[in-house]
């Protein structure tokens, strides 16, 4: 079952939507105090929305999605941007295609025209391509170290 967190709720699940972050962006990201402050505030202000996937006892967060809705000042083209997905365990890929098709389902409610995320778990690229998704752009790095 997959439950939207309500922004007051944030602060009971904070330490894992970090630990998620963490995970997804690894040790090598730029992830900082401000990053976190950032998606924090955001989440409490409904700007950002968690959803979570939880077991049958709704006692355990299996699954932790991260969104955030997008407008271009100009255009007023609306998006989904995901910003972490994230499994506490390894997940069945029907499982990760439901995740899938309910952010396609929130997007759609919310008006917007497209969903973009990044990743580089690869099962979760392929997953992602099975519902639909195609890949638009490649995102290069380079890292300057001090």
């Amino acid at each position: 079952m997959i439950v939207k967190v309500i922004s007051f709720q944030i602060p009971r699940v904070w330490d894992s939507i970090k630990y998620a972050l963490d995970k997804v962006e690894g040790l090598d990201s730029n992830i900082t105090p401000d990053r976190y402050n950032y998606i924090l505030a955001a989440l409490l202000n409904d700007t950002c929305q968690c959803f979570i996937r939880v077991d049958d006892e709704k006692e355990k967060i299996k699954a932790l999605m991260l969104t955030e809705i997008y407008e271009n000042a100009i255009t007023k083209f609306k998006g989904l941007k995901v910003i972490c997905l994230y499994a506490f365990e390894v997940n069945s890929t029907d499982e990760w295609e439901n995740d899938f098709k309910f952010l396609v389902d929130f997007a759609t409610s919310a008006n917007c025209k497209e969903i973009f995320f990044e990743s580089r778990n690869s099962r979760v690229i392929d997953i992602a391509r099975r519902v639909g998704f195609v890949e638009k752009s490649k995102i290069l790095s380079f890292s300057i170290r001090r």
